[in-house]
């Protein structure tokens, strides 16, 4: 039987596309960004903006929070810019705030703290994705749209690593970038219609294509066009990538294609993080958002959801017994921005 996907909230804010969506490690926080330049931190029980992070100055492409309590959160941006953002410590600040106005019984709230921008990082390109490394707090990584990954310190705010691609910089391309969820030096690229697999502890710094292919290994794909979408299974066992004419699933030991489905204008995926056993995964497309139970033989992707515009990206997160899903889409300003329970 296929899940239900169900409407949970209808998120208004944003006043141009939205292009990306990611939840706290807890889930019970949101960001959002895309062409209005705007983070927007959304408290997921409440269904309320909380905070809008005001800085770039050009389309955001990616957000994603720390794992960890810390609860920062990383953009990239077309402006050449990463940013870190101290969400976590407004939120505490509003929290002890809080506690203290019950005491008190005042009306009166002492404290409106707006998350800080701790870091501002320069990039030549402009920058496609970011991502925090797991059990390496002080790692980040970046990639742009030229096909070059850095290495960052947000320590020193330095680059301690950059590592090429591709020389190739022609036309519009995603490149989507994922940390492996188990394995701090391991992460997925894409850059076309090419996925990469890289260790940055053993590859070696360059800023040429093709010289060095240490610690980088590339996967052959059946993708036509761009890839534009990546996510792991919870175990590393897994990763999907979506591109706008297939979406595929990876066995990551051997790296082979172990299913996949042809369709028209797939823009997003994501696996959904729950108790079962059965790998299941969501894709959206124009309009719509689809249901693929991929690891049974021969199962149909199910129609579960609709959206106005195109379904750009998608974000799950198990919480309190229920996968709670975030879906974003490339409208102006209609239902650009929903949450959803499966």
């Amino acid at each position: 039987m296929i899940p239900a996907l169900q409407p949970y909230a209808d998120l208004p804010g944003h006043t141009n596309k939205v292009s990306t969506v990611s939840f706290s490690v807890d889930g019970q926080w949101l960001a959002s960004a895309g062409h209005d330049r705007k983070v927007m931190i959304w408290n997921v029980k409440d269904k309320e903006i909380a905070y809008t992070l005001d800085g770039h100055t050009a389309h955001i492409t990616c957000a994603r929070w720390s794992l960890d309590n810390r609860r920062l959160v990383a953009t990239s941006s077309y402006d050449k810019t990463l940013r870190i953002w101290d969400v976590g410590s407004a939120i505490a600040s509003k929290e002890t705030d809080s506690i203290v106005k019950k005491e008190e019984d005042s009306s009166e709230s002492n404290s409106n703290m707006i998350p800080k921008q701790l870091v501002k990082l320069d990039c030549r390109a402009q920058v496609t994705a970011v991502d925090f490394a797991p059990d390496r707090p002080d790692t980040i990584c970046s990639l742009d749209a030229e096909g070059e990954l850095k290495v960052w310190n947000l320590n020193t705010s330095n680059c301690e690593k950059s590592v090429k691609m591709t020389q190739s910089k022609s036309g519009f391309s995603p490149n989507p970038m994922r940390f492996h969820p188990r394995t701090a030096s391991i992460l997925a690229c894409a850059v076309g219609n090419q996925i990469y697999i890289i260790d940055i502890t053993s590859a070696k710094n360059s800023t040429n294509a093709g010289n060095d292919t240490i610690g980088i290994r590339t996967i052959n794909t059946d993708h036509g066009k761009n890839i534009c979408s990546f996510d792991w299974s919870s175990d590393g066992g897994f990763l999907v990538a979506s591109s706008e004419d297939k979406i595929c699933v990876y066995e990551t030991s051997h790296w082979k294609c172990v299913t996949s489905q042809m369709s028209q204008k797939i823009s997003s995926c994501a696996f959904i993080h729950g108790s079962t056993d059965k790998l299941q995964l969501l894709y959206g497309g124009y309009q719509d958002i689809f249901l693929w139970q991929c690891s049974i033989p021969g199962a149909q992707p199910k129609k579960v959801g609709t959206q106005s515009g195109t379904v750009v990206s998608i974000a799950c997160c198990p919480v309190a017994g229920q996968t709670v899903v975030a879906s974003a889409s490339h409208h102006p300003k209609e239902k650009n921005l929903m949450l959803w329970t499966i």
